[in-house]
């Protein structure tokens, strides 16, 4: 079962529905959804999120190439105060209906291998969603955010140094 994202059921497409050819998707999210996001994401806010893709399936592999476009407020890492944010990323990704191996081994991170298809159908919003995630910045931070120095009394540094006043 295929479980439908922020973005809505219109953006989940049937591995039948591809064998018939290419689809393209794009989407603009309502307030609702851009709250959703926002959630999803852990920002503050989201003011704009629009997406777009094309699905190509051959044999067992669909290959999925689109754009995220998003504007949404962040929280600075320093100050926690608020950051904008504008993300603007093209991506592209091989998915495959073959199952996952099973194996005992040890499993091993393989970024070009195609990442298996769980169920019957793809949800494009989810994938648009995800690599908005990975096109965010890791660690926002304000151009006048700068950490302030606490001056540590020398005494403080070391918590045996109660033990030292005893003798």
């Amino acid at each position: 079962m295929t479980t439908v994202s922020e973005l809505g059921a219109r953006l989940v497409v049937s591995l039948e529905r591809l064998d018939s050819g290419p689809a393209e998707f794009s989407t603009v999210a309502d307030d609702a959804a851009r709250a959703a996001i926002a959630a999803r994401l852990g920002a503050p806010s989201v003011s704009r999120f629009e997406g777009a893709a094309r699905l190509e399936k051959s044999g067992a592999l669909v290959t999925v190439t689109g754009r995220v476009r998003a504007e949404m407020e962040r929280l600075c890492v320093v100050s926690l105060e608020p950051v904008s944010e504008t993300i603007d990323e093209e991506f592209e990704t091989l998915l495959t209906t073959d199952p996952e191996p099973e194996t005992d081994d040890e499993l091993e991170f393989d970024p070009d291998e195609p990442e298996p298809i769980d169920g019957d159908a793809i949800d494009v919003g989810d994938l648009i969603i995800q690599y908005a995630a990975l096109a965010m910045e890791p660690h926002p931070r304000r151009a006048d955010a700068a950490f302030e120095d606490i001056e540590t009394p020398p005494e403080a540094l070391s918590p045996f140094s109660v033990l030292k006043d005893r003798s």
